[in-house]
């Protein structure tokens, strides 16, 4: 699957498990086409977190930035699909600043 995103962050990690080396990065972003929500319960864009293989931070050219993700699937907890970032390609360059 592909989808348009915004990421507004990124992170790298690293960390040993039970003396196995773990290490990815954690990406933040929305979907611009979702919009701001406004809701009796929520206000503004909802923001969603993936990690992915460490592969993926050469890929992040500008951030934040539109990039066009290409996602699969895998079982998560209980059998259910849980998405996973597969990769990442540029499209440009967003500003995030408020003007006032």
């Amino acid at each position: 699957m592909r989808q348009d995103v915004v990421i507004v962050a990124a992170r790298r990690y690293g960390f040993s498990d039970n003396g196995k080396r773990v290490e990815g990065v954690t990406v933040t972003y929305f979907d611009p086409e979702l919009g701001p929500q406004a809701s009796e319960d929520r206000r503004g864009v909802e923001l969603l977190s993936v990690s992915a293989g460490l592969e993926l931070w050469s890929q992040l050219e500008a951030v934040p930035g539109l990039y066009e993700a290409k996602f699969t699937q895998k079982p998560g907890k209980g059998g259910r699909p849980s998405l996973a970032l597969a990769g990442l390609t540029f499209g440009e360059a967003v500003s995030l600043s408020a003007e006032g």
